[in-house]
């Protein structure tokens, strides 16, 4: 019985260090070829990117940080995006998602250009599967560092927070590194699964926050069927530029 215990607690090691055990959020759906003319999550080759409908499973996610932009997508033939390119990062992972469909797209290859990555796609996709371009969301991180999305010129981050249900309270924070606390927003009684934040890169005292690395903090009581709220949280660390929300 010892023995047969070791094995299992052997083989879980091996599962996480493969990365079998990560959250939903973390999933990514295989990227097969096929015919690219349908919507089904496909290698899209003539733009080198994966992109389509995938499953509520994987589309849907774990509670916590979705999106984290600088203004939004605007309707376009051509969609574009790009990351900064912060010093000692490497290149960053995107994932785009879509609010109210299973659409997906990971980008296969970041273009560097003046100190930002960009990338750039077709809309025909989106148009075929009748994706709204108000529902996109957007999120790149390296390192385990969130970076903003640069969609077009915006005063302010806007931030999307998947939480799984109806929210009796949320609570965003913004905090140093040594756990300081800059800035704090609270909303009550969210409908549906996902809430909206904004942060102008302004701290309590009214004064613009430097630019570097900073904890974004998201607790919530969320409502559950025949159960208590359940609180939940989740801290990302991110990186901040006032220059961004010029």
């Amino acid at each position: 019985m010892t023995r047969f215990k070791l094995s299992l607690s052997k083989l879980a090691l091996i599962f996480l260090w493969l990365g079998l055990l990560l959250p939903a959020s973390a999933q990514t759906p295989p990227c097969k070829s096929g015919r690219t003319s349908n919507d089904d999550y496909m290698l899209r080759t003539n733009q080198k990117r994966c992109e389509g409908i995938t499953t509520a499973g994987i589309a849907r996610g774990d509670f916590g940080l979705r999106s984290f932009t600088v203004g939004q997508f605007q309707p376009s033939r051509m969609l574009s995006l790009t990351v900064p390119n912060v010093a000692n990062l490497p290149e960053p992972k995107i994932l785009i998602q879509s609010s109210d469909r299973f659409y997906q797209l990971e980008p296969l290859e970041l273009k560097p250009s003046n100190n930002q990555w960009q990338f750039q796609w077709s809309n025909q996709v989106l148009r075929s599967a009748n994706i709204a371009f108000s529902s996109l969301r957007s999120l790149a991180q390296v390192d385990n560092v969130v970076l903003p999305v640069l969609l077009n010129k915006a005063p302010r981050y806007d931030l999307r927070i998947f939480t799984g249900g109806r929210s009796k309270t949320i609570r965003l924070s913004i905090l140093k590194l040594d756990g300081t606390e800059l800035y704090r927003k609270t909303l009550t009684n969210q409908p549906g699964d996902e809430v909206a934040f904004s942060w102008n890169g302004i701290d309590k005292q009214n004064k613009a926050v430097a630019r570097g690395r900073y904890t974004l903090k998201v607790e919530a009581q969320v409502e559950q069927r025949n159960a208590p709220p359940e609180s939940r949280s989740r801290t990302r660390q991110f990186f901040h530029d006032p220059a961004w929300l010029k």
